[in-house]
């Protein structure tokens, strides 16, 4: 059999056609199909949003210091901090159709503890 016909591999050397502008290509071409920006939007993910759900202001301080857990919060202020955190997380992170499968247990852990801090009987 003659393989040599199969060897001539210099004809797929010309990479030049591939590269279209030199190395990497424009990218700046690339960046207007792509409008990064509208899929940012999209998804809400500006960093308003990300401080907010990191528990920040905008300079990047913290707004109140959200224990990490529920069984940790000492008062009713630290309790609904760790509430909005978690909850807001849970938004961001999950699909609404299945939001209430994560919902129902931190709802069910925040009453718990409300009433441990509030020195009553666990509902």
């Amino acid at each position: 059999m003659d393989y040599q016909k199969y060897m001539d591999y210099q004809k797929y050397m010309d990479y030049q056609k591939y590269m279209q502008g030199g190395q990497g290509g424009d990218y700046q071409k690339y960046m207007q199909a792509v409008d990064y920006e509208k899929y940012i939007q999209d998804r809400g993910q500006d960093d308003a949003s990300f401080s907010e759900r990191a528990g920040m202001n905008a300079s990047g301080l913290e707004l109140v210091a959200a224990p990490a857990t529920a069984e940790s919060a000492n008062s009713t202020e630290q309790l609904e901090a760790w509430r909005k955190q978690q909850e807001s997380r849970i938004r961001a992170d999950i699909p609404a159709s299945y939001q209430h499968f994560a919902l129902a247990p931190l709802e069910d852990q925040y009453r718990k503890n409300l009433a441990r801090i509030k020195g009553e009987a666990a509902p």
